[in-house]
């Protein structure tokens, strides 16, 4: 007992002697973890916010992308039979000359026994001029058509065109990250 006592008697005298700046004081070790704690939850909450809104933007452009995809393939449908009317048109037109020019023959024989016999009067040559007029026109309106769909074959080119310069724009935004986003991780705590 009398070493406890004299245990008392030294810390107390200690304690009294021992000047206040030596004394534990009240740590500010919880007041910088604390501060430290929050400083690395508000970096995680910034970087939510960041992933939150580069979420939002991947989902738009993806969205975006996928309808921009259907316009691109109904375009392609559109330039493709632009592009086989344009070649039927052109077959047509190789027929439509190919008739004429035979019909500009026979014509041409019967116009020649006509002159070798002006009293030489065939129903054939009635008939065949009127069917070389009437190819003419087909033909005029056939080149008519050619010319109205080369243009609209031009514009639906430039259409598809511009929609993959979009969805080009839509796979450049989406593979960089949006401005200023050199995002760290945030810092964990030690």
């Amino acid at each position: 007992m009398r070493i406890m006592a004299r245990f008392v008697l030294w810390l107390t005298v200690f304690i009294l002697l021992t000047p206040y700046s030596v004394l534990p004081q009240k740590s500010e070790r919880p007041a910088s973890a604390h501060s430290d704690s929050d400083q690395v939850l508000q970096e995680i909450l910034n970087e939510m916010r960041v992933l939150r809104a580069e979420l939002r933007r991947t989902t738009v452009n993806i969205h975006r992308s996928q309808v921009l995809i259907e316009r691109i393939r109904a375009q392609q449908d559109q330039v493709a039979r632009l592009r086989r009317d344009i070649s039927d048109t052109h077959d047509r037109l190789d027929e439509i000359k190919a008739q004429a020019y035979a019909k500009q023959r026979a014509l041409d024989k019967l116009k020649f026994f006509k002159d070798l016999d002006p009293e030489f009067e065939s129903e054939d040559m009635k008939t065949l001029t009127h069917e070389v007029e009437e190819l003419g026109n087909r033909h005029q309106n056939l080149v008519q058509r050619e010319s109205q769909l080369a243009k609209d074959l031009a514009s639906a080119e430039g259409d598809l065109a511009e929609l993959n310069k979009r969805l080009d724009q839509i796979d450049w935004e989406m593979s960089h990250p949006a401005g200023g986003s050199d995002l760290q991780p945030a810092k964990r705590p030690q």
